[in-house]
């Protein structure tokens, strides 16, 4: 029974980093409703600001768990200063052997540049957080990715959420993990059918780490190729020491769960070699890109091979990288705790504003019929000048904003085309003339979305001009069925007199 319990507390250790930081939802979760609610009546910038700081300051407070509790030693080697340098948009691919693995991405991405780049951090995600209360609202309208880790992968709502990424005007990390779930020697039957799989299609048998599954990363690539500057190539591993006294090299690729992390009797050590890659040098079509992911899984297989054979990689930059200033870290890590602990204490408003945040937040799991609209139609409206879609009527509303009217929030509305939008958008994209660089065209499922890019007299002429087309063909077409309703109706009359006459 002793023996039992103490197994039972071991496996339970986890929860306690876990636990604090789920808390830490509440009063996150509480300010994000706010803020929402508030964004119509919030210049676009103030929103924006006051989103990005509350999603740093979260962050940042799971770096002081992370970082400055546990005195992690963080080696870096390869590509660091090309990362380090300034703030890039990039899609960041990395091996996955530890609950710890998305915290030592964010220790990355707050060392980029002088400021930091934590706000720009998205991940992809597996679908089943979306169902987490709190959580997984706010990733969804974040800008995360969600994909399933089981049955057919469906690609209309990852390439929604990548669309978004290309519509936020900032720097961005969408982080992937392409394995799909954690390598761990314990999953005997999923290594062996990875290996299986590597057999099959000749390639080179991995043996720390999983194969990679390629439509996620295919399909990011795709869709945010024109805004990405990289793609960064990340290889993780630990040396942590075990209860027997064994480091992650000598005990068979020790990966640290998240308490052993933070409280190990000796601070862990992380390890990252990164390889940065141009976007212009990433294959187009899906076959070669396919590829290019699978030889960056097995040059990671040597690089494990090797750390787990010296204890390092080679090309080593910075050894015991210095840890973030505390004013960072401690701070957030104070206002979140101290909301969690002491405010629900000596405050009833607070009490109830926290029972209302959880009470509403069942009603933000099930995001796709009505959350999912209602945030694609504020995006659309607001992050620029923008097309809004009727998805019921399923048509296009054309408005043109300008940025420089005192209300820079209502359009100028033209009119509502209805019906065809393929049609309006191949003579917008057959025109000859220079307008035609002002408007981006991007298919959304069976819709259309048209974007406006500047607001000029040319421009709202051109527009005119679209929607008279539009009408014009609209009302030929229904004159030519007019005119041919009176054709045939004239037709059947005179045979109907032939018939007479011949009787």
């Amino acid at each position: 029974m002793l023996l039992t319990a103490l197994v039972l507390i071991d496996k339970a250790r986890v929860a306690v980093p876990t636990a604090l930081l789920s808390c830490s939802m509440v009063p996150f979760s509480s300010c994000s409703l706010v803020i929402e609610a508030t964004s119509w009546i919030t210049p676009k910038k103030w929103h924006k600001w006051l989103d990005n700081t509350l999603y740093t300051a979260y962050l940042r407070t799971c770096l002081f768990v992370f970082e400055s509790v546990s005195a992690v030693e963080i080696s870096l080697y390869g590509d660091v200063a090309a990362l380090l340098d300034k703030k890039q948009s990039c899609i960041v691919i990395s091996n996955h052997q530890s609950n710890v693995d998305w915290a030592a991405i964010t220790m990355l991405a707050a060392r980029q540049s002088s400021q930091g780049n934590e706000a720009g951090l998205r991940f992809i995600i597996k679908d089943a957080i979306r169902f987490v209360p709190l959580f997984g609202w706010y990733t969804f309208q974040r800008g995360y990715v969600y994909v399933r880790r089981f049955g057919k992968f469906v690609s209309d709502p990852v390439k929604r959420q990548l669309h978004y990424l290309t519509t936020i005007k900032e720097s961005f990390w969408l982080q992937i993990f392409p394995e799909g779930t954690r390598f761990s020697r314990d999953k005997v039957k999923l290594i062996e059918a990875s290996q299986r799989f590597c057999e099959e299609n000749n390639l080179p048998i991995l043996e720390h780490t999983l194969t990679p599954r390629a439509r996620a990363f295919c399909l990011a690539v795709d869709e945010l190729r024109q805004s990405l500057d990289c793609v960064y190539d990340i290889t993780l591993a630990y040396k942590i020491t075990d209860s027997n006294g064994l480091s992650g090299a000598q005990s068979n690729e020790i990966s640290p769960d998240m308490f052993s992390f933070c409280c190990n009797l000796s601070p862990p050590q992380l390890h990252m070699h990164i390889r940065k890659y141009s976007i212009d040098s990433i294959p187009i079509d899906a076959h070669t890109q396919r590829q290019w992911l699978y030889d960056r899984f097995a040059e990671k297989d040597r690089l494990l091979e090797e750390f787990y054979t010296t204890g390092k990689f080679s090309q080593l930059v910075q050894t015991k990288v210095d840890r973030l200033p505390l004013f960072r870290t401690f701070l957030p890590f104070l206002c979140f705790t101290t909301a969690v602990t002491i405010l629900p204490l000596v405050s009833k408003r607070v009490r109830l504003v926290y029972l209302g945040t959880l009470a509403t937040s069942p009603l933000l799991i099930d995001h796709d019929p009505w959350i999912f609209t209602f945030y694609q139609q504020q995006r659309r409206t607001i992050n620029g000048n923008v097309l809004t879609i009727d998805p019921e009527s399923k048509s296009i509303v054309l408005a043109v904003f300008n940025p420089n009217s005192p209300d820079s929030k209502m359009p100028d509305k033209f009119m509502l085309i209805p019906g065809e939008t393929v049609r309006a958008i191949e003579k917008c994209v057959n025109l000859d003339t220079e307008v035609k660089e002002s408007i981006e065209v991007q298919k959304i499922d069976n819709l259309a979305l048209l974007s406006v890019r500047q607001n000029s007299e040319e421009l709202r002429e051109f527009l005119k001009n679209l929607i008279y087309m539009n009408q014009q063909s609209s009302s030929s077409n229904t004159d030519l069925s007019a005119s041919n309703n009176d054709n045939s109706k004239a037709e059947k009359e005179q045979e109907n007199t032939q018939i007479r006459r011949q009787k």
